[in-house]
């Protein structure tokens, strides 16, 4: 046991060699290492479970930064092992629940299987569950409990999932006192979940909610915070979301202006800067198609298309930048007349609709985009298979929609 301890220890100095230096082969050494160590492991031995789920840790950092699917389903087994190996009142169970459902969830993230989502729920849930009242981790459990429940809310559209998140978040920011660190962010978790509901239900006291709460989080967030640039976005999503709904135009224009600033703070080479360009490019079509100031139609569509160029094939917003780029180009052909603004509009919809998944909540809105493409152009050339293409579209939205079971709230 003491050369599996021994080995144990030099796995996890080579995976702070990794933090350190972000070299590949010393995490894949760290791996290497501590893989060894459990097979020398008895499975009673009390300190398996925490390295076994230091280890699923190490495998899902890995696929951070390959992208391999099989390091995340290996940190997905190991960390259900972890939870399998630790007897039922020990306080690490709720620990390896919790990482567990994490796993899940970027598991989830990169396949999209409600499975994966499902799963985390469970784990997530068992683990507020057996959180005492009064603990440190609590307002964390809620909070990603919440999390997961929106991302399920996403993908099938439950109302139930919405609701119960909003709840639950809720209960995490009455926990944590006023001025802790992590306030911010579950003020801002908070107001995202209701943003989230009032696109779905329109009930215009959750976005102005949303729209509070948000702001106290960024109020709170310093300004060379690593969070602050999507705190920014999330805001004018929300002042974005309003505008849709009331046509105020200060609420569009200060949209446009925390796009920017998000954009202004994210450095090139980021990620997360396509969605921050994309939004500030939705934001800009938004106010165009209130005041017809062409400049902002063609800043949107420069914006968006510089998203698309960018962003790699698999990456899981890719539909969603190709039909808003889609839309943005038929809006300009709908003022302007020119045929490559819809041939490619209808092009990257296609796309769009190829790169996402069956089943997901979001195909009939892009087949419904897709036809009303084919309508414009149908509408300008009179071409016979435009129109019975818009057709066979809408039955196939209508079909599916009619599929999708129907939720109600409590």
């Amino acid at each position: 046991m003491f050369v599996a301890s021994g080995l144990v220890i030099r796995g996890i100095d080579s995976y702070h060699l990794f933090e350190g230096t972000g070299n590949l082969p010393d995490i894949d050494k760290s791996i290497s290492v501590l893989q060894l160590a459990d097979r020398l492991t008895p499975d009673d031995h009390p300190e398996k479970p925490p390295w076994l789920d230091d280890l699923g840790g190490i495998f899902q950092d890995r696929f951070d930064r390959t992208g391999d699917l099989k390091d995340i389903s290996e940190a997905t087994a190991l960390r259900q092992r972890a939870v399998q190996l630790t007897p039922d009142g020990d306080a690490g169970l709720l620990i390896w629940l919790s990482h567990l459902g994490a796993s899940f969830v970027r598991r989830f993230e990169y396949t999209g299987d409600l499975v994966d989502i499902s799963n985390a729920i469970s784990n997530q849930r068992q683990a507020v569950q057996l959180t005492p009242d009064g603990h440190a981790q609590m307002p964390f459990q809620l909070n990603d409990l919440g999390t997961s429940l929106i991302l399920r809310f996403e993908r099938i559209g439950d109302l139930n999932d919405i609701s119960e998140a909003i709840t639950l978040q809720q209960r995490a920011v009455k926990l944590t006192p006023e001025g802790e660190s992590d306030q911010p962010l579950l003020l801002f978790n908070l107001g995202t979940s209701f943003m989230r509901r009032f696109e779905l239900t329109g009930d215009l006291p959750d976005i102005s909610e949303a729209i509070s709460l948000q702001q106290k989080a960024v109020q709170l967030t310093s300004s060379d915070h690593a969070s602050m640039a999507m705190r920014l976005n999330n805001l004018g999503l929300s002042f974005r979301c309003r505008f849709e709904r009331t046509g105020g135009l200060n609420d569009i224009a200060e949209a446009i202006s925390l796009h920017q600033r998000a954009v202004q703070l994210t450095p090139e080479g980021d990620p997360e800067l396509l969605s921050w360009r994309n939004n500030l490019g939705a934001s800009l079509m938004c106010r165009f198609e209130i005041t017809g100031d062409w400049s902002d139609i063609s800043d949107a569509i420069a914006l968006q298309r510089r998203v698309v160029e960018l962003a790699p094939e698999d990456h899981p917003r890719i539909p969603v930048w190709l039909n808003t780029l889609g839309l943005s180009l038929m809006r300009r052909f709908e003022r302007i007349g020119d045929m490559d603004d819809i041939s490619e509009a209808i092009s990257l919809q296609r796309r769009a609709i190829e790169l996402t998944p069956k089943g997901h909540a979001r195909m009939p809105f892009l087949l419904n985009h897709l036809k009303l493409s084919f309508l414009r152009r149908f509408e300008l050339t009179g071409d016979v298979s435009d129109i019975s293409e818009a057709i066979s579209l809408q039955q196939k939205a209508a079909q599916i929609t009619a599929d999708i079971p129907t939720f109600h709230s409590n």
